[in-house]
Protein backbone atom coordinates (compact mmCIF):
# COMPACT_ATOMS: atom_id res chain seq x y z
CA UNK A 1 0.00 0.00 0.00
CA UNK A 2 2.09 3.01 -1.57
CA UNK A 3 -0.31 5.64 -0.14
CA UNK A 4 -0.86 4.04 3.28
CA UNK A 5 -3.00 6.65 5.80
CA UNK A 6 -1.64 6.47 9.38
CA UNK A 7 -4.36 4.26 11.84
CA UNK A 8 -6.34 6.23 14.25
CA UNK A 9 -5.57 5.53 17.51
CA UNK A 10 -9.52 4.33 18.45
CA UNK A 11 -9.33 1.67 15.39
CA UNK A 12 -5.70 0.39 17.06
CA UNK A 13 -7.13 -0.02 20.47
CA UNK A 14 -9.69 -1.86 18.85
CA UNK A 15 -7.29 -4.05 17.48
CA UNK A 16 -5.59 -4.71 20.63
CA UNK A 17 -8.80 -5.41 22.39
CA UNK A 18 -11.07 -7.35 19.94
CA UNK A 19 -13.33 -4.61 20.05
CA UNK A 20 -15.85 -5.94 17.46
CA UNK A 21 -17.74 -2.60 17.72
CA UNK A 22 -15.85 -1.01 15.52
CA UNK A 23 -17.12 -2.14 12.53
CA UNK A 24 -19.91 -1.14 11.01
CA UNK A 25 -22.87 -2.77 10.77
CA UNK A 26 -23.13 -4.63 7.45
CA UNK A 27 -25.69 -2.67 5.62
CA UNK A 28 -27.81 -0.43 7.97
CA UNK A 29 -26.56 2.51 6.63
CA UNK A 30 -24.71 3.23 9.85
CA UNK A 31 -21.71 5.12 10.41
CA UNK A 32 -18.60 3.70 11.48
CA UNK A 33 -17.10 5.17 14.85
CA UNK A 34 -14.57 7.10 12.10
CA UNK A 35 -17.26 9.32 11.32
CA UNK A 36 -17.41 8.14 7.85
CA UNK A 37 -20.45 6.54 5.59
CA UNK A 38 -20.02 2.79 4.72
CA UNK A 39 -18.15 3.51 1.16
CA UNK A 40 -14.77 3.34 0.44
CA UNK A 41 -13.77 5.61 2.46
CA UNK A 42 -14.78 3.08 5.39
CA UNK A 43 -13.23 0.52 3.39
CA UNK A 44 -9.85 3.06 3.89
CA UNK A 45 -10.22 3.53 7.33
CA UNK A 46 -9.89 -0.17 7.95
CA UNK A 47 -6.99 -1.03 5.56
CA UNK A 48 -4.86 1.47 7.73
CA UNK A 49 -1.64 1.12 8.94
CA UNK A 50 0.45 2.11 11.82
CA UNK A 51 2.95 4.98 12.05
CA UNK A 52 6.60 3.28 12.67
CA UNK A 53 5.96 -0.20 11.81
CA UNK A 54 3.22 -0.23 9.14
CA UNK A 55 1.30 -2.82 10.91
CA UNK A 56 -2.34 -3.20 9.71
CA UNK A 57 -5.15 -4.16 11.75
CA UNK A 58 -4.29 -7.58 11.45
CA UNK A 59 -0.85 -7.33 12.46
CA UNK A 60 -2.12 -5.72 15.64
CA UNK A 61 -4.60 -8.15 16.47
CA UNK A 62 -2.24 -11.33 15.62
CA UNK A 63 0.31 -9.65 18.07
CA UNK A 64 -2.23 -9.72 21.12
CA UNK A 65 -2.98 -13.00 20.47
CA UNK A 66 -6.27 -13.50 21.97
CA UNK A 67 -8.57 -11.75 19.39
CA UNK A 68 -9.73 -14.44 17.19
CA UNK A 69 -13.17 -13.29 16.66
CA UNK A 70 -12.25 -10.25 15.50
CA UNK A 71 -9.41 -11.13 13.11
CA UNK A 72 -12.20 -13.02 11.19
CA UNK A 73 -14.06 -10.33 11.12
CA UNK A 74 -11.57 -8.41 9.78
CA UNK A 75 -10.90 -10.85 7.12
CA UNK A 76 -14.40 -11.18 6.30
CA UNK A 77 -14.66 -7.88 5.38
CA UNK A 78 -11.11 -6.88 4.01
CA UNK A 79 -9.97 -9.96 2.93
CA UNK A 80 -6.86 -8.16 1.38
CA UNK A 81 -5.68 -7.96 4.42
CA UNK A 82 -4.53 -11.67 4.22
CA UNK A 83 -1.33 -10.39 2.26
CA UNK A 84 -0.10 -7.29 3.66
CA UNK A 85 3.08 -7.03 5.03
CA UNK A 86 4.60 -4.21 7.78
CA UNK A 87 7.92 -2.50 6.87
CA UNK A 88 9.92 -5.91 7.92
CA UNK A 89 8.05 -7.35 5.21
CA UNK A 90 5.95 -9.35 7.69
CA UNK A 91 2.33 -11.21 7.01
CA UNK A 92 -0.15 -11.08 9.78
CA UNK A 93 1.08 -15.10 9.96
CA UNK A 94 4.28 -13.98 10.65
CA UNK A 95 3.39 -12.12 13.58
CA UNK A 96 1.16 -14.93 15.01
CA UNK A 97 4.11 -17.59 14.45
CA UNK A 98 6.38 -15.15 16.28
CA UNK A 99 3.54 -15.11 19.25
CA UNK A 100 3.12 -18.89 18.93
CA UNK A 101 -0.68 -18.80 18.62
CA UNK A 102 -1.33 -21.37 16.68
CA UNK A 103 -5.39 -20.82 16.66
CA UNK A 104 -5.32 -17.25 14.86
CA UNK A 105 -2.33 -18.98 13.16
CA UNK A 106 -4.55 -21.88 11.73
CA UNK A 107 -7.70 -19.37 10.93
CA UNK A 108 -5.22 -17.05 8.70
CA UNK A 109 -4.26 -20.23 7.03
CA UNK A 110 -7.18 -21.67 6.65
CA UNK A 111 -8.64 -18.28 5.35
CA UNK A 112 -6.61 -18.03 2.80
CA UNK A 113 -7.03 -22.08 1.72
CA UNK A 114 -10.30 -20.89 1.40
CA UNK A 115 -9.71 -17.51 -0.36
CA UNK A 116 -7.27 -18.99 -2.93
CA UNK A 117 -10.17 -22.27 -3.45
CA UNK A 118 -12.80 -19.79 -4.02
CA UNK A 119 -11.05 -18.36 -6.52
CA UNK A 120 -10.22 -21.64 -8.32
CA UNK A 121 -6.48 -20.79 -7.56
CA UNK A 122 -6.89 -18.10 -10.03
CA UNK A 123 -4.89 -15.23 -7.53
CA UNK A 124 -1.44 -17.22 -8.54
CA UNK A 125 0.41 -15.68 -6.09
CA UNK A 126 3.03 -17.27 -3.41
CA UNK A 127 1.13 -19.37 -0.30
CA UNK A 128 0.95 -16.71 3.07
CA UNK A 129 3.04 -19.59 4.81
CA UNK A 130 6.09 -19.10 2.26
CA UNK A 131 6.39 -15.33 2.31
CA UNK A 132 9.62 -14.31 3.77
CA UNK A 133 9.78 -11.01 5.26
CA UNK A 134 13.00 -8.66 5.15
CA UNK A 135 15.43 -11.40 6.45
CA UNK A 136 14.42 -14.15 4.19
CA UNK A 137 12.51 -15.38 7.11
CA UNK A 138 9.10 -17.50 6.48
CA UNK A 139 6.53 -18.31 9.26
CA UNK A 140 8.19 -21.53 10.15
CA UNK A 141 11.85 -19.64 10.80
CA UNK A 142 10.04 -17.10 12.69
CA UNK A 143 7.82 -19.93 14.81
CA UNK A 144 11.38 -21.89 15.19
CA UNK A 145 13.28 -18.83 16.56
CA UNK A 146 10.98 -17.72 18.70
CA UNK A 147 11.10 -21.75 20.43
CA UNK A 148 7.05 -22.06 19.04
CA UNK A 149 7.07 -25.63 18.33
CA UNK A 150 3.48 -26.10 18.43
CA UNK A 151 3.43 -23.36 15.78
CA UNK A 152 6.13 -24.86 13.88
CA UNK A 153 4.58 -28.24 13.63
CA UNK A 154 1.57 -27.01 12.33
CA UNK A 155 3.22 -25.12 9.64
CA UNK A 156 5.21 -28.18 8.39
CA UNK A 157 1.74 -30.25 8.14
CA UNK A 158 0.50 -27.18 5.88
CA UNK A 159 3.93 -27.26 3.81
CA UNK A 160 6.56 -29.45 4.94
CA UNK A 161 8.77 -28.55 2.28
CA UNK A 162 9.23 -24.99 4.48
CA UNK A 163 11.86 -27.27 6.82
CA UNK A 164 14.67 -26.23 3.95
CA UNK A 165 13.33 -22.90 2.80
CA UNK A 166 16.46 -20.76 2.93
CA UNK A 167 16.80 -17.31 4.71
CA UNK A 168 19.03 -14.63 3.89
CA UNK A 169 21.29 -16.03 6.50
CA UNK A 170 21.88 -19.14 4.68
CA UNK A 171 19.58 -20.58 7.34
CA UNK A 172 16.95 -22.93 6.77
CA UNK A 173 14.14 -24.18 9.56
CA UNK A 174 15.84 -27.31 9.99
CA UNK A 175 19.02 -25.37 11.06
CA UNK A 176 17.32 -22.79 13.39
CA UNK A 177 15.78 -25.92 15.22
CA UNK A 178 19.38 -27.65 15.39
CA UNK A 179 20.47 -24.70 16.69
CA UNK A 180 18.08 -24.01 19.42
CA UNK A 181 17.83 -28.07 20.44
CA UNK A 182 21.90 -27.74 20.95
CA UNK A 183 21.51 -24.42 23.07
CA UNK A 184 18.42 -25.85 24.99
CA UNK A 185 19.78 -29.91 24.94
CA UNK A 186 16.21 -30.61 23.18
CA UNK A 187 15.62 -33.56 20.31
CA UNK A 188 14.99 -32.72 16.94
CA UNK A 189 11.99 -34.95 17.06
CA UNK A 190 9.33 -32.48 15.28
CA UNK A 191 10.89 -33.23 11.98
Amino acid sequence: MEDDITMSLELYAAAVNGDMSIFPNQGSGEEATSGTSRSNQVDIYFLTVTLEERNTILHVAARTGHNLSFIAEALKRFPILISQTNSKGETALHVSARQGNKEITKLLVTFYRDAEAAAAGQNGSMPLWRVKNSEGDTPLHTAIKRGKIQVALFLISVDNSLAISVNNSRETPLHLAAKICSRIGGNLVFF
